[in-house]
């Protein structure tokens, strides 16, 4: 039944049904304009914040994308660290950054790069930390990146935790700790701090999580090559000073 101009309910259900799978084929993103006084409103203006949700995500989804492949450019380790310290800024937020590696048999952690706009001295590369005991090794038994959103009473709560107390005093008052894998072996930690307490949300968790796969095996490929690059470096040093040497001896 019709009242006036008014479409029936089942007319208007069947409009949004068409929407929604324009939506999912992603030939039409807008709406058909709902007026408010419609039974349906509530309804219809849920279903538009899911649409504008989606498309936020996809976008999200889209830079995280970009930015993953910009670092993919990087060969070296240092290299790929700085991209990702450069262009991560707008995703997650963030005044230091700082990567750690596992050693090989897993029972220490040693930081290997680090790069902040705090002018506090906090935990600086070669900095090394044994696992056993720490809370890191829950986020490894979880494999989820974790948040400390008040590191000042994490620490209090912790006061034996040399490297929180050097996050504190460096300025830093959160966290998100990202736990590295490599065909689901640990083999590191990205830490992001901020400056400010409480600024680290599930959403960055959730963030990082969709592009930990990549980042983990992008950081595992430049650090093996720059070990090689280390190495060879070092036996070609070696072979000339041997050289030298000879020539050296020839003379006398």
């Amino acid at each position: 039944m019709r009242d006036g101009a008014k479409d029936t309910i089942a007319d208007r259900i069947e409009t949004y049904a068409c929407w929604i799978r324009g939506l999912r084929t992603s030939k039409q993103r807008i709406l058909p304009e709902v007026d408010p006084a419609d039974s349906l409103y509530v309804l219809a203006n849920e279903l538009r914040l899911l649409a504008e949700a989606m498309e936020r995500q996809e976008r999200e989804m889209q830079r995280l994308f970009d930015l993953v492949q910009h670092a993919l450019r990087g060969v070296l380790l240092d290299d790929v660290l700085s991209e990702i310290y450069h262009r991560f800024a707008g995703v997650i937020p963030y005044d230091r950054m700082c990567c750690a590696f596992l050693s090989d048999d897993g029972k220490n952690l040693t930081a290997y790069w680090a790069a902040s706009s705090l002018s506090g001295k906090q935990v600086q590369p070669g900095y090394t930390q044994p696992i056993a005991g720490s809370s890191l090794e829950d986020v490894i038994a979880s494999g989820q990146p974790r948040v400390i959103n008040d590191l000042v009473a994490y620490l209090e709560a912790k006061p034996g935790s040399d490297s929180t107390r050097r996050v504190v005093a460096g300025g830093g008052r959160s966290s998100l700790t990202c736990p590295l894998f490599v065909d689901d072996q640990p083999t590191g930690f990205i830490f992001f701090t901020s400056d400010k307490p409480n600024t680290y949300q599930d959403s960055h968790q959730s963030i990082f999580r969709q592009i930990a796969g990549q980042i983990s095996l992008v950081l595992h490929r430049s650090r093996t090559h720059t070990e090689l690059v280390k190495h060879n470096s070092y036996l070609l040093n070696r072979t000339n000073e041997l050289e030298n040497y000879c020539q050296l001896s020839m003379r006398y």
